[in-house]
């Protein structure tokens, strides 16, 4: 897979507006290009790394299932401060593959709320 491919399947499928399907979609295709063996880029670098990110953020949007700012799902239009007032952490486990954790959030000023524009 090459970069414009991930970049693209990055874009359509866990991009501003996301779904189940589709992030499903876009791990199972990550998921294939990590068996691939990479070939160097043009400016001589390996793009195993853009692969290895990409696969850690489908999968850490897959589980955040709830719409906060920037990250928006389609399936779960709302916020969900009881399950997922956290911060995702992502791992790579020895053998390579992902695996996502949470942290909990500490609030020190601003209590979280829904989010309104134009008052």
């Amino acid at each position: 897979m090459s970069e414009a491919e991930i970049r693209d399947l990055m874009w359509r499928c866990a991009g501003l507006f996301r779904t189940r399907d589709d992030l499903e979609r876009a791990i199972a295709a990550l998921d294939a290009a990590a068996q691939q063996p990479f070939a160097p880029t043009a400016d001589g670098s390996r793009h195993r790394n853009l692969v290895t990110v990409a696969r850690l953020i489908a999968r850490a949007a897959l589980r955040r299932e709830e719409s906060r700012g920037a990250h928006f799902r389609e399936d779960f239009p709302d916020r969900d401060d009881k399950r997922f007032l956290a911060h995702s952490l992502v791992h790579r486990e020895p053998d390579g593959s992902p695996r996502v954790s949470r942290l909990p959030v500490t609030i020190t000023r601003w209590p979280p709320g829904k989010r309104v524009y134009g008052r």
